[in-house]
């Protein structure tokens, strides 16, 4: 373990170091007036300053989303240390993420939860349209966004109204047929008074995954439709509401396993003979309403979302029509949350709330067994009634030495139908029948964080955070499994150097994993049963630097070490392996050079490190590294860029799962080149 030890530390640490001291070095002679630009954020409900917040996060705003070419979920999960995307097709599937070594499946509830404008959203790969910033929150989120954040949240705020009349208008066009348009319009409707700003983008692809039979060179071929407006009324001195819609489309086929033996030999090569569907469907609507009282804030947030996914693929991954699996899930989610802080801020801040939700989920499955004409179905539909009450707070208690406290009471009552047809001869009982079961969470949190001064501040936190419970479908129809929960606690440092130049920051964890919800699989059928305890530790390190007035970088690092300490499964002790589809090692670093009054170049290099696919930890994928760039022309009306992602043509898995003795999974994006432009007016 100390080689591993230190060939990590040789391979990836030193060289973010050597960068960091040469940088230091070079600074001395720079102009001290030179500083970073400043971000702040609302990962605690409240605008702060992340550098004084005693947790591990990521903030990343619109110029960097721009320079890091961050267009979709598939880019963000690469941007940040300890956070990975298990992508298993299009972005209408179900793709789950890890972070910190705690780990979603393809078929339960996401560890990572994802929360546009403060609304939840139940999928995790989405379009990135018209944003003004996103956090990344690392570690437990359950005090102030509840469900599923047992490893952490991810909070993308949008771009409002400004009041200021004016739109943009931008295009794309890259490899195998990439296109898109998107466009913005902000405009005063009564000035002062009411506001408006309305976004979209239309994309299309002719896909990368090709037949091995030469006959379909488009198997991954897509359209996505993205739609969003936001209305902005000053009601009164006192008031202010913020009315939220936006509208999804995706379409594209899904067709995209392979075995990873013939993936190797041929990569992009598909030999399922059926292109099945991957689409979504997806609209939202929200209010939010600000309202002042003297020294008091409340603040409302209604919302509604309503998400129908059909995944419909070849499941036996032949030439021969076999088996092929049709699923549908439809979400639709009513919720309101209620918050209340004061007004100005003091030595004591704080915040209380309430949280309230109904779900519904119809789930679909039928499998089709195409040479006997034999159809199995299978359908459950789960009402979940939600409440929650919350609070957080932190004191001063000198001024350098800050004490914050916070907790929530969580309870999920859910009711469960659930039916089996059809499938007798392929081994399934039909029945039907129903479940009921409630969850309860109590979530604490605290920290202790001290400013040594203005630019150093080490810290300590402890939070809880939880994955609801649920009832299997699949296999064993109507029986419950419990919630999970994680116990995280974190040391850490936040600093800037050389007058704000420099700002590096770094984070170790332990997390203790309990209950774990563990998907056990026997493709396509799935149970998920709670099996062990697990316990992941590593770190986190991060960094930003403006070296000149035109050159900056960015980096991090991050290592985890997630272990099963008991999991015993079909007679297999498997305590002490690593959890599977969980990288041990991210990793970024990158920079972004303007010149000539307007050209820019950047540059980010990428890598993921070796990642198990199996409990018995026998299938695994080496660390691999991509290479994205841009060179291009930026000014206040218009902008122009060559882009390159995956430049060295790395192949690689985003999935790998076992079927019937044998590994099978997707790959990763081939080489894409492309051009960009966009127009302010």
């Amino acid at each position: 373990m100390q080689s591993l030890h230190h060939a990590f530390l040789g391979r990836y640490i030193s060289p973010v170091l050597s960068a960091l001291l040469w940088f230091g070095l070079q600074a001395q002679a720079q102009d001290a007036s030179l500083s970073l630009d400043s971000i702040q954020v609302t990962a605690n409900k409240i605008e702060e300053n992340p550098q004084e917040i005693p947790q591990s996060l990521t903030a990343l705003d619109d110029s960097a989303l721009l320079e890091r070419g961050i267009k979709e979920s598939q880019d963000l999960y690469q941007s940040s240390p300890n956070l990975h995307l298990n992508k298993i097709g299009p972005m209408s599937t179900t793709s789950f993420a890890s972070m910190r070594g705690v780990v979603a499946s393809m078929t339960g509830a996401p560890v990572v939860g994802v929360f546009v404008d403060g609304v939840y959203y139940p999928s995790t790969d989405i379009d990135l349209i018209d944003i003004e910033r996103i956090e990344i929150l690392r570690g437990p989120q359950g005090t102030l966004y509840g469900r599923n954040t047992a490893a952490g949240a991810i909070n993308i705020i949008t771009k409002k109204p400004t009041g200021k009349i004016g739109g943009k208008i931008g295009v794309d066009y890259g490899a195998y047929q990439d296109r898109s348009i998107d466009f913005m319009l902000n405009e005063t409707i009564l000035p002062e008074k009411l506001y408006t700003r309305i976004s979209g983008q239309y994309g299309a692809s002719d896909g990368y995954f090709e037949s091995s039979t030469g006959d379909n060179d488009h198997i991954n071929e897509s359209k996505n439709l993205n739609l969003r407006s936001n209305f902005y009324l000053i009601a009164s001195d006192s008031l202010s509401l913020d009315i939220s819609a936006d509208i999804q489309s995706y379409r594209s086929n899904y067709a995209e396993f392979n075995s990873l033996e013939n993936f190797k030999k041929a990569p992009h090569k598909i030999d399922g003979n059926f292109l099945g569907r991957a689409d979504k469907d997806a609209q939202g609507i929200s209010l939010k309403a600000d309202y002042d009282m003297d020294s008091l804030h409340l603040t409302s947030i209604t919302s509604y979302r309503h998400e129908n996914i059909h995944n419909d693929n070849d499941i036996d991954f032949t030439a021969v029509n076999m088996m092929n699996l049709y699923t549908q899930v439809e979400t639709k989610t009513l919720s309101e949350e209620l918050r209340l802080a004061p007004s100005e801020s003091s030595a004591l801040r704080w915040l209380v709330g309430l949280h309230l939700f109904h779900e519904e989920v119809n789930a679909k499955n039928d499998f089709e067994f195409v040479p006997f004409s034999i159809l199995s179905q299978q359908e459950g539909k789960t009402n979940t009634l939600g409440t929650a009450l919350f609070a957080q707070a932190s004191y001063d208690l000198s001024d350098s030495l800050t004490l914050g406290t916070g907790i929530r009471y969580d309870r999920e009552k859910k009711d469960f139908d659930y039916s089996w047809h059809g499938g007798t001869m392929m081994g399934y009982t039909e029945q039907s029948g129903s479940s009921e079961k409630s969850f309860n969470a109590l979530l604490p949190k605290a920290s202790l964080s001290y400013k040594i001064d203005e630019n150093l501040m080490p810290y300590l936190s402890v939070a809880k955070g939880f994955k609801s419970g649920g009832f299997n479908l699949n296999s064993n129809p109507g029986e419950a499994y419990d919630s999970e929960y994680t116990w995280n606690y974190e040391a850490g440092i936040k600093s800037s150097w050389l007058s704000n130049q420099l700002e590096l920051n770094l984070a170790a964890f332990k997390i203790d994993w309990e209950d774990i919800q563990v998907e056990m699989p026997s493709y396509p059928d799935y149970v998920i049963q709670n099996a062990g305890e697990a316990t992941s530790k590593g770190f986190e390190l991060e960094a930003r630097a403006k070296l000149t007035q035109d050159l900056s970088l960015f980096g991090g690092v991050g290592y985890t070490a997630a272990k099963f300490d008991s999991y015993t499964q079909g007679g297999n002790d498997y305590s002490g392996k690593y959890v599977p589809n969980v990288p041990k090692t991210t990793y970024n670093l990158g920079a972004t050079y303007r010149f000539l009054d307007g050209y820019f170049i950047s540059a980010e290099y990428i890598g993921t490190g070796k990642i198990y696919y199996d409990f018995a930890n026998t299938q695994s994928q080496s660390s691999y590294h991509i290479i994205n760039a841009k060179i291009g022309y930026q000014n206040k009306r218009f902008t122009a860029y060559l882009w390159g992602k995956n430049l060295t043509d790395e192949e690689y898995f985003t999935r790998a799962f076992n079927m019937s003795g044998a590994m099978y999974g997707r790959m990763g994006d081939p080489r894409r080149i492309g051009l960009s432009m966009a127009w302010n007016f």
